[in-house]
């Protein structure tokens, strides 16, 4: 008999959590309408230049934040 009890315990918290869990409403998100930037870091810059601005033809722009010192 006390098997059972624990079963039924067990049952009873288990369909209680779905429920939890099915009850949340997903977040409502903005429509993602574009890419305003992309920042990319790279310890070979001459072969990025190459890659981004000759071979897919995209501006570069001067670095928002001076780079570390590479620590050693």
């Amino acid at each position: 008999m006390r098997q059972s009890t624990r079963h039924e315990k067990l049952a009873a918290v288990l369909a209680l959590a779905v429920q939890i869990v099915y009850a949340q409403t997903p977040a409502q998100r903005p429509h993602i309408l574009g890419i305003d930037h992309v920042s990319f870091h790279t310890t070979a810059p001459d072969g990025v230049k190459k890659l981004y601005g000759d071979l897919l033809g995209l501006a570069s722009a001067d670095p928002v934040e001076p780079a570390a010192p590479f620590a050693t």
